[in-house]
């Protein structure tokens, strides 16, 4: 950590290591250049303490102890084959270049992962084969292509 409370990943690729972002007084920065593989992220941070610049998650647990609101950077990453665990609300995955102009920014992704032991609210998932992405079941519930079915969904008292 330097001076400004800034714990930055970068420029490199970490295999099964379990890491620990709890630090609430700490800035935790993720990329550029880094690869994270088997890993699992322990996440209990606010969203303004979390910085994505373009990391690749493969294969990753991301366990989030501390509900995750409104975070829209992880568009700004990749994600293959990845699980989440704990409450995530008004979080955006996926490829949503139209997001921001930052560089990295456009090239999120999302496939093959696994929501089914997270509590989504609100969340979107853009530019993705939803068929690759495993939703929570019961007693929660997706909606998929929700401005496709905007008519069905405004008849609903």
């Amino acid at each position: 950590m330097d001076w400004l409370g800034n714990v930055v990943f970068e420029d490199r690729e970490i295999e099964n290591e379990r890491l620990e972002l709890t630090d609430t007084k700490a800035n935790y920065i993720l990329g550029p250049n880094l690869t994270l593989r088997n890993c699992t992220l322990v996440l209990k941070v606010s969203a303004r303490r979390l910085s994505l610049k373009q990391p690749r998650f493969i294969d990753c647990t991301f366990e989030v102890k501390q509900e995750l609101k409104n975070y829209q950077s992880w568009v700004a990453a990749s994600l293959k084959g990845c699980r989440f665990k704990g409450r995530l609300s008004g979080c955006d995955f996926g490829h949503w270049p139209e997001y921001m102009s930052l560089p990295w920014y456009q090239h999120g992704s999302i496939e093959d992962c696994d929501f089914t032991e997270a509590r989504l609210d609100g969340c979107r998932i853009m530019g993705s084969d939803r068929s690759t992405i495993r939703f929570p079941k019961w007693p929660c519930f997706t909606i998929l292509d929700p401005i496709g079915r905007a008519h069905e969904l405004n008849s609903v008292q």
